[in-house]
């Protein structure tokens, strides 16, 4: 072989595999061409009629048949439902220990008692911002003997619960969110509102609380602290009220969230900002740029006029002049370090911000 040459190695193994006669009658036949010891059971886990639908698409049948069919036939989760009921032996066990003690006929659909060996589960991977799904997956990890979504629901007997997400609070099964409640109580006596906003969507993204709601409704005030002076002085709303006022910082918190791919529907315990406020507001960052208070650019605008010296007034006049008569001349201010450029700068901003 020359050194170097390229090799196909594709086709280098098609052009040398030797199939023998025994080897394309197994295949002819489809007979399975290898096998797992021990059995690898997969466990299904989906939130109420929201199961996976699977069906062939060459026979195109109408698409509510397909859901009526396949939303008839049980998965290892609804099964398991069903054989909680039927064999009390079965109470005893977790929805992941099941295999162990229990077989999946896959034609019947049904969970049978083990009478042999065994079987090695894998419950399907839940991530926590997957919100009920992650609650549902956690408590089939810890709760034994359930005949239904119900019974997941009612903790020690009593009314059912109307998320799994407060299921897991009330049976404990959750991390309790007293550190990120210290992290924002410690921010709030130093932090502005802008500082403590980025901090909770951190705690969102990064460290993913149990009760995000919680931690909102304990310290939206300090988050929106500055966002009444900020819709009144930009004219977005004139006299906001405190419901304006923190709807408009769940939208600022969904911006934030938005550059990382995320949004607060991805919370489902977070409320949803309720007012059009990308319409209002138009250009977030030229809005920001234009957050002043009027009346306090008047008052240094008086102020600043009577004190400067000749050159900067000369200055001064000649670009209010151009402004006023819209004649589209350009300027530019040269001189030493010290000379007053920048205070001639910010006179004409304050002019500017009151004409």
């Amino acid at each position: 072989m020359e050194f170097g040459t390229c090799q196909d190695e594709i086709k280098l193994y098609l052009d040398s595999h030797y199939v023998s006669a025994c080897e394309s009658l197994w295949r002819l036949y489809q007979f399975k061409m290898h096998e797992e010891s021990p059995n690898i059971v997969r466990l299904q886990v989906h939130l109420p009629i929201q199961q996976l639908i699977t069906w062939n698409e060459d026979e195109t049948p109408a698409v509510q048949t397909v859901i009526e069919e396949q939303g008839a036939k049980d998965t290892t989760l609804t099964a398991y439902f069903k054989a909680n009921a039927q064999y009390p032996e079965a109470r005893d066990l977790l929805y992941q220990d099941y295999p162990f003690k229990f077989v999946w006929i896959h034609n019947s659909r049904k969970w049978k008692p083990r009478k042999q060996g065994f079987a090695i589960d894998r419950m399907y991977y839940a991530h926590p911002s997957s919100g009920e799904r992650f609650y549902l997956h956690t408590l089939l990890s810890a709760v034994k003997g359930a005949t239904s979504f119900e019974d997941l629901y009612t903790v020690n007997g009593g009314d059912p619960l109307p998320t799994f997400h407060q299921a897991c609070l009330a049976r404990g099964l959750l991390e309790d969110d007293n550190e990120w409640r210290q992290c924002l109580q410690e921010a709030s006596h130093m932090a502005s509102g802008h500082q403590l906003r980025n901090l909770f969507v951190t705690i969102l993204w990064d460290c993913s609380p149990s009760d995000p709601l919680a931690l909102w409704l304990e310290f939206r005030v300090h988050i929106c602290d500055d966002l009444q002076h900020a819709l009144h002085s930009r004219n977005i709303v004139r006299d906001p009220t405190e419901d304006q006022v923190f709807d408009y910082g769940l939208y600022l918190i969904d911006c934030i969230l938005g550059g990382s791919n995320k949004f607060l529907r991805d919370y489902h315990t977070m409320p949803l900002p309720q007012n059009d406020w990308a319409a209002a507001v138009g250009n977030r960052l030229i809005a920001e740029q234009r957050s002043y208070d009027i009346d306090e650019q008047a008052q240094l605008a008086v102020q600043h006029i009577p004190t400067l010296n000749p050159g900067q007034h000369s200055a001064f006049d000649a670009i209010c002049d151009a402004v006023t008569t819209q004649s589209g001349k350009t300027f530019f201010l040269h001189g030493p370090g010290g000379t007053g450029k920048t205070y001639v700068y910010n006179t004409l901003c304050h002019l500017t911000w009151t004409g």
